[in-house]
């Protein structure tokens, strides 16, 4: 399987292109989401629980509508010692899902021991409490579905917008220990393409506002931590250019378009020779 992760600070429009490539594509994308879900019984053992986990998550729809039923809200609550709604349930199987990603991630991070031991010792201990658990929790997810897709032999293509180039812009803070990036840049794993986007500080801004203010996501702060996320990722740019072993598009600095892109990563990605 071939990856593609895209780069950039928050709100530069990663998420867009990942949308519309995911469409293009079509049939040809293995859906990120389902990465962890169908594969992670090949590297781990479950338990009762961590396999209801996963069978909530692949039927989650379902649930939403069943739980309705008061006849099941009843199996679930003797299940789970609980009270069931739609939120504790749903609550119930993320913690235990999160608790898998962990589980999971222990055992990938044998594939590249250097890399994740400088991301634990550098990383992690630098991090507030509150940001680090969210952070950890984000991390080990993207990590098991990178290495996942990675050790996938089929003729498709997974694309990241939060993968574990752009999972480490969370060192920001670190900006000014050059050898730490450089480290971190230099041990991690590489996806198959990598496609770098950006945008203006103020589009930066105004995105960031109207996303926070809809869907209660990410805000910047002010505008030195716009430029905080400029620095990481301009470093990276200029640590990916050196790299011959994977494909850097820059899309701002080419100019391409959608169709564009869509048209030269198939070309790319499903020649015989690939």
């Amino acid at each position: 399987m071939k990856i593609i992760e895209i780069c950039g600070p928050p709100c530069s429009g990663k998420t867009y292109i990942y949308n519309k490539l995911k469409k293009k594509f079509n049939k040809k994308i293995f859906d990120p989401e389902n990465l962890i879900l169908n594969n992670i019984e090949k590297y781990i053992d479950l338990n009762l629980k961590e396999k209801a986990s996963l069978f909530y998550f692949k039927n989650s729809n379902f649930f939403k509508k069943k739980i309705k039923s008061d006849s099941f809200k009843k199996a679930i609550k003797k299940a789970i010692k609980k009270k069931v709604n739609n939120q504790n349930l749903s609550n119930f199987f993320l913690v235990e899902y999160n608790k898998l990603c962990e589980k999971l991630y222990t055992v990938l991070k044998k594939k590249n021991p250097k890399f994740f031991l400088l991301v634990e010792k550098k990383i992690f201990k630098e991090l507030k409490i509150l940001d680090k658990k969210n952070n950890k929790r984000w991390f080990y997810e993207c990590i098991c579905k990178f290495y996942i897709a990675k050790n996938l032999k089929l003729k498709k293509i997974t694309i990241f917008d939060e993968g574990i180039l752009q999972r480490l812009s969370m060192i920001i803070k670190l900006n000014k220990k050059k050898n730490v990036l450089n480290d971190l840049f230099k041990l991690a794993d590489l996806s198959d393409v990598i496609l770098l986007k950006d945008s203006k500080i103020k589009d930066l801004k105004a995105r960031s506002i109207k996303r926070s203010v809809i869907n209660n996501q990410f805000k910047y702060k002010d505008n030195n931590q716009i430029n905080d996320y400029k620095q990481y990722f301009q470093k990276l740019r200029k640590f990916l250019l050196k790299k011959k072993e994977t494909k850097i598009i820059d899309i701002n600095k080419n100019n391409i378009n959608v169709k564009q892109l869509y048209l030269y990563l198939n070309k790319k990605l499903f020649t015989t020779d690939n």
